[in-house]
């Protein structure tokens, strides 16, 4: 999927993917990582204000899961 986010250099677009076969998902919730391996937190969502750009139904369900 690809998602972008915005910090104090401007507006990012990165893949990513969610998934729950990565250590940092816990009890079957679902982890956002990006292509370079930085899982996003709740918290990070939020404040680097993350929006979807592209993705099919399952990862939207995913998110939905993860955030």
């Amino acid at each position: 999927m690809r998602l972008k986010y915005k910090d104090m250099e401007g507006e990012h677009e990165v893949e990513a993917v969610v998934t729950t076969a990565h250590a940092s998902s816990s009890y079957g919730i679902p982890a956002i990582v990006l292509a370079d391996g930085t899982v996003v937190s709740t918290m990070a969502w939020y404040f680097f204000q993350f929006e979807v750009v592209e993705a099919t139904e399952e990862e939207y369900y995913l998110l939905q899961q993860a955030i």
